[in-house]
């Protein structure tokens, strides 16, 4: 995967404004978040997915956004 690819999944996320069954988000500041066993688990036990580290979800009044 390459920064084409990651774009374009954080621009399908600011699309829906939501994370997907295939895709989800973790800022992971301080190294890996919390909740990374529970991603990869559920993940494992679908279809597989994508975990992008270093995207914040931001929540506006009206919509979500991520960066």
């Amino acid at each position: 995967m390459n920064k084409k690819d990651v774009l374009k999944l954080v621009q399908e996320l600011n699309e829906k404004q939501t994370e997907t069954i295939c895709i989800e988000a973790k800022t992971a500041n301080q190294g890996k978040p919390e909740k990374y066993y529970d991603t990869i688990s559920s993940f494992s036990n679908t279809m597989g997915g994508v975990i992008l580290f270093g995207i914040k979800e931001i929540k506006h009044k009206n919509r979500t956004t991520f960066e």
